[in-house]
């Protein structure tokens, strides 16, 4: 009989496999298919020792009910990838059906701007898509506290949020990130990046609106 570790082990090698071939596949790819019903299958095993199965997400490691996984490389990439996605606990209750998880695997596959643009996973949970699963969210300002690739991906978007909702609580946020921000770059994709070069317009034409501290 497997262990506890051993089988949470399987479950997360499976939800990374599904979302790889999420990326691969169109959903109603047999290849898809077959990794979802996988997934169903393996998440049916952990429910015999965590019921329900509650996922926290760190930055760099995962944590299953009293279970800290870290270390292991692939609970890291998942921890990263989850977190890069604002998820910050992920709930899966009993009587989770493999449609739920196909939506699931489906949303979280997108690229990141185009997930944030229709603002993560919280419609479909809204909307009911989600019976067996709960959703708990990160708080925009958490992601921008990150480094190097993370606050990359997530620095041009929360940049166009804070002006297209006029949030100065949020535009505060990323004005106080722009060092880390510029220091993430090289200087070939600062020049050549035609989408990076609109962000740092728009962020320089939104100082002098709001009279923040210029920038050299």
């Amino acid at each position: 009989m497997k262990t506890q570790i051993e089988t949470l082990k399987l479950f997360f090698q499976a939800f990374k496999i599904s979302l790889k071939n999420a990326l691969m596949y169109p959903h109603h790819h047999p290849g898809f298919q077959h990794s979802i019903q996988n997934l169903t299958q393996r998440l049916q095993e952990v429910s015999r020792f965590f019921s329900p199965l509650i996922i926290k997400i760190s930055p760099t490691s995962l944590r299953v009910n009293d279970f800290s996984l870290e270390g292991d490389t692939l609970y890291q990439e998942l921890a990263r990838f989850l977190h890069l996605r604002k998820i910050k606990s992920l709930t899966f209750i009993p009587g989770i059906e493999p449609k739920e998880l196909s939506q699931l695997i489906t949303t979280l596959s997108l690229p990141l701007r185009d997930y944030y643009r229709q603002e993560g996973l919280m419609p479909l949970l809204a909307s009911g898509a989600f019976p067996h699963i709960q959703i708990e969210e990160l708080d925009y300002s958490q992601l921008l506290k990150g480094e190097g690739e993370e606050i990359k991906d997530v620095w041009g978007y929360l940049l166009d949020e804070s002006i297209k909702k006029e949030d100065n609580q949020l535009f505060r946020e990323v004005e106080e990130s722009f060092v880390k921000f510029i220091s993430s770059l090289d200087l070939e994709k600062l020049i050549k990046d035609e989408e990076i070069n609109l962000s740092l317009e728009k962020f320089f034409a939104r100082l002098q609106e709001v009279n923040a501290p210029a920038y050299p």
